[in-house]
């Protein structure tokens, strides 16, 4: 079969020179992150890790099973920095060479936390926790710090449960390892046990991490990374772009958070997602991955209207569509080439056509329930037929085949809140304006509805 390669886009990365991988020693990596060599920029995600991943982490270790590789970015650019760690590490001069972590956070962040016993864990409110290892069963138990206080530990620490932080010394002058001495007197009389601690201390004087490092620009670092990345938690479309976009005046995240804030207040909650591709829909003309990403370059200077005509957008589904709230839209997507048409059309009111047109957009594609699947490239369908709009108000082109639905129809489709064509239902009859049966007070589709 014959393939076209002018369908698909290749980056002309030249990885031979972009990247080294030597082998960075765990101590020495705990090293330098002690001494503020290794940092976090802002823009990286919160420490988000849970028990289960924790202890994971710690099985793999001490079973010698590799834990994958970081990425490391080197570069004489000051960016703002976050401190999961609390290290608070002092300034750098300015045009020192740094190494910012743009993958491996979670798994660093981890391991130096629980060898200087400061593991939280939680996402909101961060509860301290101690881990041991037991040298009988040889396996990992983490507590509560607040339980260990209390004396109410499942199962009851044992004389063999050795605290992580005792298991190891590291010299951070000299980068080295050695072993607690201390607790193979301990054990001195215990042949077994000391053999188990002996061996657990090996797995990390052992452990070696492939470190990737990269001088490129910070767009290149992340596209290497989004490549070679095979950890638990993957670099999302979100991440990339808060790299890939990231300046010392605009930080995405931050900015996604705040319009997100402003949608709140009439109750309406999108994904971040979402909002990229509505984004990249007024931008690029589409909503895949790709389109995404290539809109990185012109997202801070077109935030303002981009964010905007989305908020338009939304503001016609509430007012002329009947969706009360995000709970109630049928496919976020759909706001996409919405969205697209108001950052086109500019400030000007609104026609009684254009209103009728887009209205017989949402409806029409809503009961087709043409958002089925295929969702991107029915977007950009729609983006052109948007555009044909834009040219002639009076176009035809959301006149595609829907079929007839009556009340048996309806009847017969299996509902439930979680179908795109049960919140258009929902939606409509909405729009009918219906009454309390108790006083013949209007129907206020709320959140407590959903």
């Amino acid at each position: 079969m014959e393939t076209n390669l002018n369908r698909y886009k290749f980056d002309r990365i030249p990885m031979a020179e972009a990247i080294e991988t030597p082998l960075r020693h765990f101590a020495t990596l705990i090293s330098d992150i002690k001494r503020g060599t290794i940092r976090i920029p802002d823009f990286q995600r919160a420490y988000v890790w849970q028990l289960e991943q924790v202890l994971d982490l710690m099985d793999s270790v001490q079973k010698g099973y590799p834990i994958g590789s970081i990425l490391l970015w080197e570069t004489t650019e000051k960016l703002n920095e976050h401190d999961p760690l609390q290290l608070k590490l002092s300034e750098m001069p300015v045009g020192q060479t740094r190494q910012y972590l743009l993958d491996g956070q979670q798994r660093l962040v981890t391991l130096y936390a629980i060898i200087h016993d400061i593991l939280e864990l939680g996402k909101k409110r961060k509860i301290k926790y101690k881990v041991y290892y037991d040298l009988k069963k040889e396996k990992f138990e983490i507590y509560k710090k607040k339980d260990l206080e209390a004396g109410k530990t499942t199962p009851k620490i044992e004389s063999w449960f050795v605290p992580m932080d005792e298991v190891v010394q590291i010299d951070y002058n000299t980068k080295s390892m050695s072993p607690n001495n201390e607790l193979i007197k301990k054990y001195a009389s215990k042949s077994d046990l000391v053999v188990n601690y002996t061996n657990l201390f090996t797995r990390f004087n052992s452990l070696q991490i492939p470190a990737i490092t990269t001088g490129q620009k910070l767009p290149i670092a992340c596209k290497i990374f989004e490549r070679l990345n095979n950890t638990a938690t993957p670099l999302t479309i979100v991440d990339l772009m808060v790299a890939t976009t990231y300046t010392k005046k605009f930080n995405l995240r931050d900015s996604l958070e705040s319009v997100n804030l402003e949608f709140d207040s009439f109750d309406f909650d999108l994904s971040e997602r979402t909002m990229l591709q509505c984004m990249s829909s007024c931008l690029q003309k589409g909503t895949t991955r790709d389109h995404i990403i290539d809109s990185s370059s012109e997202i801070e200077n077109k935030w303002k209207k981009t964010t905007q005509s989305l908020k338009l957008s939304i503001d016609f589904l509430k007012q002329h569509c009947s969706v009360p709230v995000s709970k109630f839209l049928p496919n976020e997507i759909i706001l996409a080439p919405i969205t697209y048409f108001f950052y086109m059309y500019g400030n000007k009111q609104l026609s009684t056509d254009d209103i009728k047109q887009l209205k017989k957009y949402f409806w029409l594609s809503v009961l087709s329930q043409r958002y089925t699947q295929s969702q991107d490239s029915i977007a950009e369908e729609d983006i052109k037929n948007m555009d044909e709009l834009l040219k002639n108000s009076k176009s035809k082109v959301f006149d595609y085949y829907v079929q007839k639905i009556d009340a048996e129809i309806i009847k017969i489709t299996e509902m439930s809140f979680g179908s795109a064509f049960a919140k258009g239902i929902l939606c409509f009859l909405a729009s009918k304006n219906p009454l309390e049966f108790e006083n013949n007070s209007i129907v206020k589709l709320d959140l407590s509805f959903a």
